[in-house]
């Protein structure tokens, strides 16, 4: 009797202590990189990418020049702390002028984008066009065709193809049965194609689907995060197979219902943002073969909050999930305190996070400054 009571304190201990320390991994704040912002810079998009370019730790990231009205991508030098080349991506050049995303390839070649005419553009690091390409998806009132490259939504290349998914909308959800979402460009036959790749049909029978997603490659697959699930989709690019794995947030409030999701006033469409739960992006560092998903919680608050706007703006709550690289999750950790914005990239020290939210008491408008997070093994 007593040995039975031993053991079932001593399981409760264990089950208690385990509760606590959910997991092995977290993710911890370290030092901050600053980009000073002078007056040519007027747009710094939601577009950045490491690269060791010319034997120099590189951050790229674009830019709209407000002098010259024209977009260009910076290389920042991480150790120097300086801009030492830009790419001007001017009318003259055969450039639309309205330019504004891209995906580094290699030392020689740069995919830029286009999203007012889905044109894509393969260029040098001398600004000379090497490839041009206009994207059209035809007989589907499902697509909004935008062809764009962003960290949340990048170009994918893979051998000899490029892989694309457009912007998706309709307001009827049936829509979506059957329909493809990612696209193959064949550079050696010049055709594009739909793939077999579809939006699983228990998430479009859901109260809480959502058409938005986000998505990235990690080498051979291109993970999708769609906004309101707890699953991510993963394509394998040799086998064009998609498999569901889950991969939950711990501080998931309430998704919003796609019934309730058509906006009739500015005010619902920030109060819809700020409110409730949404996974925002997923992003694979090939560094120590992660993946982190990001998540906004959602705060309470009511329409007629004077903090409305800032919060739709500036979330405050977000939390960031590890998986592993067989997509275990390894941890979530929770920044409470207006800590990051969306934007990012990674270096083989940690990822970056953008922390310029205004309502962050360490906001400084003259520079826009990254927080470096290291992940870190608790046990060791």
């Amino acid at each position: 009797m007593k040995r039975n009571l031993f053991l079932t304190l001593l399981f409760l201990l264990l089950l208690s202590c385990s509760e606590k320390k959910k997991y092995n991994f977290m993710l911890v704040k370290s030092d901050s990189i600053s980009i000073p912002i002078d007056e040519t810079i007027s747009q710094i998009t939601g577009c950045l990418e490491y690269t060791l370019y010319d034997n120099k730790p590189t951050l790229l990231y674009s830019n709209r020049d407000i002098e010259n009205n024209v977009a260009e991508i910076l290389f920042f030098d991480l150790n120097e702390k300086k801009i030492y080349k830009k790419l001007s991506f001017s009318e003259d050049k055969g450039f639309y002028k309205s330019t504004n995303g891209f995906k580094f390839i290699n030392k020689d070649s740069i995919i830029v984008s286009n999203v007012r005419t889905d044109t894509l553009y393969i260029t040098d690091f001398y600004e000379k066009i090497k490839f041009k390409k206009h994207f059209k998806f035809q007989g589907e009132n499902y697509y909004i065709s935008q062809v764009t490259s962003m960290n949340s939504h990048p170009i994918v290349k893979y051998k000899s193809n490029l892989y694309v998914t457009p912007m998706l909308f309709t307001e009827n959800q049936k829509e979506f049965i059957n329909k493809p979402f990612l696209f193959e460009y064949n550079f050696k036959t010049d055709s594009l194609k739909p793939l077999n790749v579809y939006f699983p049909k228990e998430y479009i029978a859901s109260d809480y689907f959502s058409f938005e997603l986000s998505h990235y490659f990690d080498g051979k697959n291109v993970i999708f995060s769609p906004m309101n699930s707890h699953k991510i989709w993963i394509v394998n690019l040799e086998t064009k197979k998609m498999r569901i794995v889950e991969a939950k947030s711990d501080y998931c409030r309430e998704f919003l219902k796609f019934k309730d999701s058509p906006q009739k006033t500015m005010i619902d469409g920030m109060y819809n943002n700020a409110y409730y739960s949404q996974y925002i992006s997923i992003i694979y560092d090939k560094y120590r073969k992660v993946y982190y998903r990001l998540f906004y919680q959602g705060i309470d608050i009511d329409k007629n909050d004077k903090n409305l706007s800032n919060e739709y703006d500036y979330p405050k709550v977000m939390s960031i999930i590890t998986l592993d690289e067989n997509f275990n999750k390894i941890a979530e950790d929770i920044f409470p305190n207006h800590d990051f914005m969306s934007m990012y990239f990674i270096t083989p020290d940690g990822l970056y996070m953008n922390s310029d939210n205004v309502l962050n008491q360490n906001y400084d408008e003259d520079k826009l400054t990254f927080t470096k997070l290291v992940l870190q093994n608790e046990e060791n």
